[in-house]
């Protein structure tokens, strides 16, 4: 008994430990579907890239080599593991006026120099806009990069030394310096040159882990002993800026999922890219209602696979605003135990083998700064899916999400989160295609890829039914958030509360996927609380919180 106790809680220690996914697809935790969205995120930028001026150029003046175009990211892998911060979206830099006309000046010294770095320092500059004139740059300099060479830096700065160069390409410059997602923080400083015209870049980077951890998953329930997984990502892949990300996860012997990503962040120098993946997973869910008796049990036993693949191309055609259109192929088996129930369950899956073909198509604009831990700027998506019936679909359906975040600064190092989702569906489509109840339930059990690992229902607090809750038809969530951030955007301690409402027209007494015989209320919806606490590391975010406590509870 002692050793099972200590087990238990070794196990409650273990799984209280999370890596959770970066959220941009999901920035309401639960959608499942943002896992593959979240690809096409809009990438964060280096934390500092504010380009003031140095007084002196200490080193040589030799011209940085001219690089191929770099290539900026526009797909981010949903949270795939983007660790840099949100920058300024203009330079307002005073370079022509650090930049003096007389090159005898340089050398002038004294008072004026010290009451000319005074007015370079002042708050007042920061709101005045000049025009955007060309300068020579001498010298590129970069320090910190251990892992990434100077070169493949300057293919990614692509900043033509041989011509004169904007404000406007030293802005681009940096965008896409921190859309590869390579570094965890850069500090890109402007420095006086040899004469009027003439600059220098002092470039100082922190750089991120290549492997980074998206997610890992562990939790018990009555339906499996156990489930565990694991969800990585590999950064500048066989030495370039691609991206592979792998997640797997098992319950049992029986059950497990597979996803497999692989990015190219840019199609030359468009903002354009793209993304394969291919997914294989094989599960099962119970059928629950009440038997020709009237007492309610199991009634029936549904295995089902769903292997596919799955392309998708990204656009970002101004800043924070990102396109997506992706489009899935996936072949589907359903197999059941009872032989009287199996032309019964054609509503929820084709019985056999049957082919899914589905559209998905995207907008987002993401104004975040840090979107791992944000601390303010708004997030807004809508996503519209669907497929028809033809030669190797089975299936027609049509499907709406609308996901928002907001975040508000209320005072120094202390956020409130708004999120919201809103999701309808439409038409015949496959039961995990439906909005899940649980992935938006903090406290009992999500899906992992679309595999569900337990079969427990929400606690229906308010006696409406919501325990019944599984694969619906119409889901709303609203959570509010409070946040303290003593680092800010790096560590942060969090209390959630969140309610949900689901429902299908037409659900009738049987239950899919949750063991419960509540009776469904004419407006099923129960309230989540979580609280925990998130840091920011160079593997990935890690958070420990209370859901993770209920993944274990095994009810």
């Amino acid at each position: 008994m002692r050793s099972m106790f200590r087990l238990c809680l070794l196990g409650i220690f273990l799984g209280s430990i999370s890596f959770p996914g970066i959220s941009f697809g999901q920035p309401v935790e639960g959608d499942p579907e943002a896992s593959d969205e979240a690809v096409m995120a809009v990438p964060e930028q280096p934390e500092v890239v504010d380009l003031p001026v140095e007084d002196d150029v200490p080193g040589s003046r030799d011209l940085a080599s001219d690089g191929e175009a770099g290539l900026p990211d526009v797909l981010l892998p949903d949270g795939m593991g983007m660790a840099v911060e949100d920058a300024p979206e203009s330079l307002d830099m005073l370079v022509a006026e650090a930049v003096p006309d007389d090159p005898d000046a340089e050398d002038a010294g004294g008072a004026e120099d010290d009451a000319f770095s005074d007015v370079l320092a002042g708050d007042a500059l920061s709101e005045m806009r000049l025009p955007n004139p060309a300068y020579e740059i001498e010298q590129i300099r970069i320090t910190g990069n251990s892992q990434t060479s100077r070169e493949n830096i300057l293919k990614m700065l692509a900043l033509d030394t041989s011509r004169p160069v904007t404000l406007e390409s030293l802005e681009a410059a940096r965008i896409r310096l921190a859309a590869s997602g390579l570094f965890q923080s850069a500090d890109m400083r402007l420095m006086p040159g040899s004469g009027s015209g003439r600059l220098g870049i002092d470039l100082q980077v922190e750089e991120r882990s290549r492997i980074q951890v998206n997610r890992y998953f562990v939790g018990v329930s009555r339906k499996t002993p156990f489930w565990m997984g694991l969800d990585v990502e590999w950064l500048a892949l066989m030495g370039t800026n691609h991206r592979y990300r792998m997640a797997f996860a098992a319950a049992g012997s029986e059950m497990y999922t597979l996803d497999m990503n692989y990015l190219v962040p840019m199609i030359r120098d468009l903002p354009v890219s793209l993304m394969f993946s291919v997914q294989s997973m094989r599960s099962r869910e119970g059928l629950y209602g009440p038997s020709r008796g009237g007492v309610w049990s199991a009634l029936d036993r549904i295995q089902f696979e769903r292997h596919g693949a799955t392309a998708g191309v990204g656009y970002a055609p101004i800043p924070h605003v990102r396109l997506m259109l992706r489009l899935e192929y996936m072949r589907l088996l359903r197999q059941n135990d009872s032989a009287e129930i199996r032309p019964q369950l054609d509503s929820y899956l084709a019985d056999g083998w049957s082919g899914l073909a589905a559209v998905h198509v995207m907008a987002a604009y993401d104004s975040r700064e840090g979107r791992d831990l944000p601390n303010s700027g708004h997030f807004v998506s809508l996503g519209l899916n669907g497929a028809a019936r033809m030669a190797i679909s089975q299936y027609g359906f049509f499907k709406i999400r609308l996901a928002h975040q907001s975040n508000f600064e209320v005072s120094p190092q202390h956020v409130l989160r708004i999120d919201t989702f809103g999701g309808a569906l439409f038409g015949d489509a496959p039961f995990f295609e439906k909005f899940f109840f649980n992935d938006f339930y903090a406290m009992a059990p999500g899906r992992i890829h679309y595999l569900n690992p337990s079969n427990c229902g929400a606690y229906d607090l308010f006696g409406t039914g919501a325990s019944s809750l599984s694969y619906e038809d119409f889901l709303f969530h609203l959570a509010l958030t409070y946040a303290w951030q003593p680092f800010v955007r790096r560590l942060e301690l969090f209390v959630t509360a969140a309610a949900t409402y689901a429902d299908t027209p037409s659900h009738g007494r049987r239950v899919l996927g949750i063991d419960s015989r509540a009776t469904r209320g004419t407006f099923p919806v129960d309230m989540s609380f979580n609280l925990g606490v998130r840091v920011k590391t160079d593997y990935g975010l890690i958070s420990v919180s209370l859901s993770n406590v209920f993944d274990l509870l095994g009810r």
